[in-house]
């Protein structure tokens, strides 16, 4: 089993939580080394007026959690892009969102430019946006890699409204499903017309599955 892993990998993540090489002989370990400030009610405090005036995502006052999360995309997209298809040591997760229903507006105008964020562990991959569109269709694939350690995780499909005015802040919030991956290693898991979480109305339709190596 190992040896058809490293046939396949070609850069994929071994069992060590490593990279393997091509040849599947070295293990390689990447990551950074940053030094941690205390995340007090002032830290958050900046970081929300980062957030209001647009630089969300470039804010250096952040919690731990979304840092480490900024890092890893950092890693996979400028470090390691291109060296994965996607599978990590148990395979990958396939997610299929095919549309949403009534979601709440975004803009003050009464709309929203809806896309969906998947997200498995540190890493997550989206949709495209479908602009003015409280009723959208992706009809979209996306790929995570699962790991042993996301046996007990949770899948997250959250719903975002693009803003395209860096000056009104970061994007919207308009709700989340929550998929425990034990469920999904189990079977495939349709969700239709699934109504979100943490909001007043808006459902979404999903199937997410597991492909294993």
């Amino acid at each position: 089993k190992q040896q058809q892993q490293q046939q396949r990998s070609g850069g994929l993540w071994a069992p060590s939580a490593g990279m393997l090489s091509d040849d599947g002989r070295t293990v390689y370990f990447l990551g950074l080394i940053d030094f941690l400030i205390g995340y007090d009610i002032h830290k958050e405090a900046e970081s929300l007026i980062r957030l209001i005036q647009g630089h969300g995502s470039t804010a250096s006052c952040v919690s731990p959690v979304a840092y480490a999360k900024r890092q890893a995309r950092f890693l996979r997209d400028s470090v390691v892009a291109g060296c994965s298809d996607g599978t990590g040591t148990l395979g990958r997760l396939k997610v299929e969102l095919s549309r949403a229903e009534n979601l709440i507006a975004g803009d003050w105008v009464g709309t929203s430019d809806p896309y969906v964020v998947a997200t498995l562990g540190l890493l997550s991959e989206k949709t495209h946006t479908c602009c003015k569109d409280r009723s959208p269709t992706w009809n979209c694939t996306l790929y995570l890699p699962i790991n042993d350690s996301h046996r007990g995780q949770q899948v997250e499909l959250t719903v975002w409204d693009e803003d395209h005015q860096a000056i009104s802040g970061s994007d919207d919030f308009l709700g989340k499903l929550l998929i425990p991956m034990a469920q999904v290693l189990k079977g495939p898991v349709c969700l239709l017309s699934q109504p979100l979480q943490e909001v007043s109305q808006g459902q979404l339709s999903a199937t997410l599955s597991f492909q294993a190596l």
